[in-house]
């Protein structure tokens, strides 16, 4: 749910050279660095039990870039790669 409102509150419709750098930030930390600290912290009790399960939640907007939200659509492609 947090991500949902950060995402929600940071991504508006904008021109990419028009975003300002705290925007930028919001969605890199929102969806690239939460992704990977989440993942990192929790693959060492999975390999120590041998099993577990990371679900993933993305976007369409990963798989097919949308006009004026281009960081947003590039944050979901990395996030989808990091735990592939």
């Amino acid at each position: 749910m947090h991500e949902v409102t950060i995402t929600a509150k940071a991504q508006m419709l904008c021109v990419f050279f028009q975003i300002t750098e705290d925007k930028l930030q919001s969605l890199v930390q929102v969806n690239i660095a939460s992704t990977v600290a989440m993942t990192h912290a929790v693959l060492p009790g999975m390999v120590a039990r041998r099993r577990g399960l990371i679900v993933n939640m993305s976007s369409s907007a990963g798989l097919l870039p949308f006009p004026l939200i281009s960081l947003y659509s590039a944050t979901k492609v990395r996030k989808s790669a990091i735990v592939r």
